[in-house]
């Protein structure tokens, strides 16, 4: 681990000090408290906002191209519930979405 710390803090102008403490191995830190909830979970809105800062970048990495997502992206903002409905393992309630 040590080795590491040297080679990542050292560059070709300038060094950077490094400390490295054994008893901190496995601490977490700026770590997310939980998961994110599945993008088929996700509200129109939040996908669309995604889409909108994201989209392009999304593309060229491979992503946005699955078709439950582009529905969900085509969908008007009432039909969001009913495509939730369609989920497999999901069933829909009237009036709740």
């Amino acid at each position: 681990m040590r080795a590491l710390l040297d080679f990542a803090a050292t560059h070709p102008r300038r060094s950077y000090p490094v400390r490295y403490a054994p008893e901190r191995r496995g601490e977490r830190r700026n770590a997310s408290a939980g998961s994110a909830p599945n993008w088929r979970d996700w509200s129109l809105a939040r996908a669309r906002l995604l889409d909108r800062h994201c989209g392009a970048l999304m593309a060229q990495l491979g992503y946005g191209d699955e078709p439950e997502w582009r529905a969900k992206l085509a969908a008007p903002a009432g039909q969001e519930a009913e495509l939730e409905g369609r989920r497999p393992g999901r069933v829909a309630i009237a009036g709740q979405g």
